[in-house]
């Protein structure tokens, strides 16, 4: 009679066992091929003292996993504004980098971009990034920041 009760409790272990492992397993896949990520919340603009006149145009810019370019607009009317050098910082010890000294002279009323060269991006990650630097503007220089969150694709 114990022999019975062993048994039956034994394909009792086995069969939720089995069950809850093909669960498990179904679930770490959902999980790895991201159906439960949240999708990222792309941002692009100016932090802490706000600029009036410069702003970051998200659907203008676009990021790569080797880089890509950052769309900033002029809204001044009479005056171009200077982007002196960036410095770059980014989340998740990723290097990315301004390739020039003196990245973007944009025009009065016009939109240029900023060119970010990275490495170590991967497609479908995102890009989390500080870029700090200077601006001149009739013949004054002014700190800005923009804070960059931005899908990398293909």
């Amino acid at each position: 009679m114990m022999s019975k009760k062993g048994q039956a409790a034994m394909e009792f272990l086995m069969t939720y066992g089995w069950a809850i492992l093909i669960a498990i397993v179904a679930i770490a896949a959902l999980i790895a091929f991201g159906v439960f990520s949240s999708p990222v919340q792309e941002t692009c603009g100016v932090v802490g003292v706000i600029v009036q006149g410069v702003t970051c145009d998200l659907s203008s810019t676009s990021i790569g996993p080797d880089g890509g370019n950052i769309s900033v607009s002029n809204n001044f009317l009479d005056s171009s504004v200077d982007f002196g050098p960036m410095t770059i910082t980014v989340k998740g010890g990723l290097t990315c980098t301004s390739p020039t000294t003196d990245p973007a002279v944009i025009d009065a009323g016009k939109t240029g971009t900023i060119d970010v060269v990275c490495s170590g991006l991967t497609a479908g990650k995102s890009l989390d990034a500080t870029l700090s630097g200077n601006y001149t503007l009739n013949s004054q220089t002014y700190p800005v920041t923009f804070k960059l969150v931005k899908k990398i694709h293909v």
